[in-house]
C-alpha cells in the first residue's frame, strides 16, 4: 500500500513512514518495511524491520542527535575463509561530536557467528576513527535511546 503520494510535507511536521508493506516471511513472523522521511536530515531513510523504524523515531526525538545516516558505510569482513562486505545500519552524529555506529538486531541474531564476525570488523572500524559501535536489540531498545 502507499500512502501520500505527491504530498507536500509541510514546515516543521513529521509524517508517520509514506510506505509501508507487511511481509511474511512464514505464517509465524511479519515485518514492516517502507521510507521514513526525516524531519531532522531532510532526506527519506529505508527501514526493514519495526525496530529499524522506532530507532529512527526515537533519533528524531533526540535533541543531542544532530545528523544520522543508514547504510552508508561498506566494511569487508572475513567469515568462513571468504571476504564479505557488511552495511551497518545507522551511522549516528551528536551535537558535542560523538560519533555512533549503530546495528539494530532482534535479540535472536546476536549470536550468530556472521554477524559476530561482522561486528568484530565494525568494532575495529569504528575504533580506528574514535567511534563508538553499539548492537541494539528489541529488549535494549526499550530502554536505551540513541
Amino acid at each position: 500500500k502507499t500512502k501520500h503520494i505527491g504530498l507536500k510535507i509541510p514546515p516543521n511536521t513529521q509524517l508517520r513512514p509514506i510506505i509501508i508493506r507487511d511481509c511474511h516471511k512464514s505464517k509465524k513472523t511479519k515485518f514492516k518495511q517502507g521510507n521514513y522521511v526525516s524531519q531532522k536530515t531532510s532526506r527519506t531513510v529505508n527501514f526493514r524491520s519495526g525496530l529499524e523504524l522506532k530507532f529512527y523515531e526515537q533519533l528524531e526525538k533526540n535533541p543531542k542527535v544532530r545528523d544520522y545516516r543508514v547504510e552508508n558505510i561498506n566494511i569487508d569482513y572475513y567469515f568462513d575463509g571468504s571476504r564479505h562486505t557488511y552495511i551497518p545500519d545507522v551511522l549516528v552524529e551528536y551535537t558535542d561530536g560523538k560519533i555512533e555506529m549503530w546495528e539494530i538486531k532482534p535479540k535472536s541474531q546476536t549470536k550468530w557467528p556472521k554477524n559476530l564476525a561482522k561486528w568484530q570488523a565494525a568494532s575495529v572500524y569504528c575504533a580506528s576513527r574514535n567511534w563508538e559501535f553499539l548492537v541494539v536489540t528489541e529488549n535494549a531498545l526499550k530502554k536505551k535511546k540513541p
